[in-house]
């Protein structure tokens, strides 16, 4: 399995922006499904 590591901004509806950087090296083509793990970096409350 292939990771990569990245930082983004949850938009709204909930959507998640890959860098272009992180597709080319996952080697993912549109509607391939994922396995996404989220870290959360500070609490906004």
């Amino acid at each position: 399995m292939v990771t990569v590591t990245f930082t983004s901004t949850l938009k709204e509806g909930g959507a998640i922006v890959i860098p272009k950087e992180a597709l080319e090296r996952l080697g993912l083509l549109m509607g391939e499904e994922i396995e996404v793990r989220v870290e959360v970096r500070s609490l906004l409350r």
